[in-house]
């Protein structure tokens, strides 16, 4: 999707699926004892943290994307709709929503350097016209100049841990379904917290050591005060809002990696899913090949997992 994919193909995780199975095998019998710690820094503007991050995006965390692109397109995402991407950072996400699901997207983030690689990114993959980014805080979308009032989506994705409270992710949710047409999709898709420290601390030696390999050094930081800022699945679901003429589904993958969504629909609607496949072929898949293996436990394992809240 972007021209530096060559560099993320040519890296090859260390981290494989057994030792991924067996630690979400632990984790599903594991009572939640680990409590939540919060993100010490709630914004990543430093400049080589948005280089790091550009690296997360297309190795680790290309497969939370990839499986949240599917998941929209079989919720029903019409191309040639509109979309906001809360938190969109470098733009990883919405260029996905351009690019594999047909979108006009406007992204907002608070961070300006992250802006910035995000709207070069834009350009150098000839899909600006389909991209707008806004400066602006997805907590307080009535003060964002210029922000339409109406998406047909509305998105955010791995940033929900970084918000200070329930409270805070509860009114976030509810500003997004304000803004979305009655007949759209909410979606929110972050990390999960696992059940216990030593889970954590294991997840974590299974991962960030790529990281580290490839000289990516905040990221190891960042990662694990993420891992420990995530919410469960309970205080995802606790956190939902009422909103009149929608109904939410919680998907949550049983294994590692840890991730859960929150899917919006209509509530005219009886089923989140109303189509199957993937929004692109292989010659143009998102997750570099090294990760496929990884991409393909984890979209097995979690697509199927779909849970009405309300």
């Amino acid at each position: 999707m972007t021209s530096s994919q060559p560099v993320a193909q040519s890296f090859v995780p260390r981290a494989q699926g057994v030792g991924f199975l067996l630690l979400g095998i632990q984790n599903a019998l594991s009572k939640q004892i680990l409590m939540r710690v919060p993100e010490p820094q709630s914004v990543m503007a430093d400049p080589s943290q948005v280089a790091d991050y550009q690296f997360a995006c297309e190795t680790w965390m290309s497969l939370y994307y990839a499986l949240t692109w599917e998941a929209l397109y079989c919720a029903g995402v019409a191309p040639h709709g509109t979309a906001l991407d809360l938190a969109c950072g470098s733009g990883w996400f919405s260029r996905g929503l351009a690019h594999y699901l047909g979108q006009q997207v406007v992204g907002v983030d608070l961070a300006e350097p992250m802006l910035t690689v995000a709207r070069k990114a834009a350009r150098d993959v000839s899909c600006e016209h389909q991209l707008q980014f806004l400066a602006g805080d997805a907590t307080k979308l009535a003060h964002i100049p210029g922000l339409p009032q109406t998406f047909d989506l509305t998105c955010m994705t791995l940033a929900a841990h970084h918000l200070d409270s329930m409270a805070n992710l509860s009114a976030t949710v509810q500003a997004m379904h304000a803004r979305t047409a009655p007949d759209g999709i909410v979606c929110i898709m972050d990390l999960v917290r696992p059940r216990t420290q030593a889970l954590t601390e294991r997840f974590l030696a299974l991962t960030t050591p790529d990281y580290a390999r490839a000289g990516k050094t905040s990221l190891v930081d960042d990662t694990r005060h993420s891992m420990y800022a995530a919410w469960s699945p309970e205080e995802f679901a606790a956190a939902l809002p009422k909103t009149p003429g929608r109904r939410f589904w919680q998907i949550v993958s049983p294994g590692v990696p840890l991730v859960q969504l929150l899917v919006g629909v209509p509530e005219t609607r009886t089923k989140l899913f109303v189509r199957t496949g993937m929004p692109w072929t292989d010659a143009l898949h998102p997750v570099p090949r090294a990760f496929r293996r990884q991409w393909r436990m984890l979209r097995w394992a979690t697509l199927g997992r779909q849970r009405l809240l309300c």
